[in-house]
């Protein structure tokens, strides 16, 4: 994922389909109201993410 104009926490809100604010509390450690499965999505979608920021296919 590139970093837009937005800068890196925000970019990553909008894939997960969060606020940059909520990012920062994931980044930070804190699962806030999040059920375990929806912790899972986010670590999903930053697999991919990472995986194509590295010229990778998906896992």
């Amino acid at each position: 994922m590139g970093v837009g104009v937005l800068g890196p926490l925000a970019e990553a809100g909008k894939v997960l389909g969060i606020r940059q604010t909520n990012v920062s509390r994931l980044m930070r450690g804190s699962k806030g109201a999040y059920s375990v499965e929806r912790l899972i999505e986010f670590l999903k979608a930053q697999s991919v993410i990472h995986s194509a920021s590295r010229g990778e296919g998906p896992t």
